[in-house]
């Protein structure tokens, strides 16, 4: 049977996992299992169980964002500087150097070479965000558990699914053009770095979002 449940995102930004309160019992949950629908049929997420570890009150005071509120706030200031400082570095090389002289280029070998480059990267960062493992400092590693959990509003649900849907159409999009050398431009690599990025990532960064309300199936 199906609870009310909360979900929060860990202290340390590790997405791989997330913490669920289900009747005032605590749990973290591993959000990126198995290993090939949550990297390539995130549609289906919310459709398998994930593994789970009981968290004592302790690891739960530990891990969850709303005991860092003051923290948070400072990371938050922080990147807003680092982007504002970004933006304006960029705006006076723009007008320093002409970039629009270097974003294309003829060699259709170098087309496709960027291209799986571009994929490699993108995967190295998705293999690298699944190994961040955690479990072994926790009290109850050795006792895992199975946990159904769906959200509770039809909007988030179509949203979430909608996100890898439009990444992987732009992706394939992207894709052709390398492959019959219509875009031989830095400009469209960059865009295939984003979206592809954004479909292996949407599973652990939006399917279980603290943003909206779920509930879970403890097994």
């Amino acid at each position: 049977m199906l609870q009310k449940a909360n979900i929060e995102h860990l202290a340390k930004k590790i997405f791989r996992y997330r913490v669920l309160t289900v009747d005032n019992e605590h749990y973290l949950v591993d959000v990126d299992r198995p290993f090939i629908i949550s990297y390539f049929f995130p549609w289906f997420l919310y459709f398998t169980s994930h593994w789970a570890i009981r968290l004592t009150e302790d690891e739960f005071n530990t891990l969850t964002t709303s005991r860092n509120d003051k923290q948070r706030n400072g990371l938050t200031h922080n990147k807003g500087i680092t982007a504002s400082g970004a933006a304006f570095v960029a705006l006076l090389l723009s007008r320093a150097f002409p970039i629009e002289d270097y974003l294309y280029f003829n060699s259709h070998l170098l087309n496709i070479g960027l291209t799986l480059f571009v994929f490699g990267i993108v995967m190295g960062i998705r293999v690298w965000m699944s190994r961040r493992k955690i479990v072994s400092k926790l009290e109850n590693n050795d006792h895992l558990i199975k946990v159904y959990c769906v959200p509770t509003t039809l909007k988030f649900i179509f949203l979430s699914l909608l996100m890898p849907t439009i990444s992987l159409i732009i992706v394939g999009v992207v894709c052709y053009a390398v492959i019959t050398n219509f875009a031989p431009n830095f400009v469209v690599h960059l865009g295939l770095f984003v979206f592809a990025l954004n479909f292996l990532l949407s599973g652990n960064t939006i399917y279980f979002s603290a943003e909206s309300t779920f509930k879970a199936k403890i097994i």
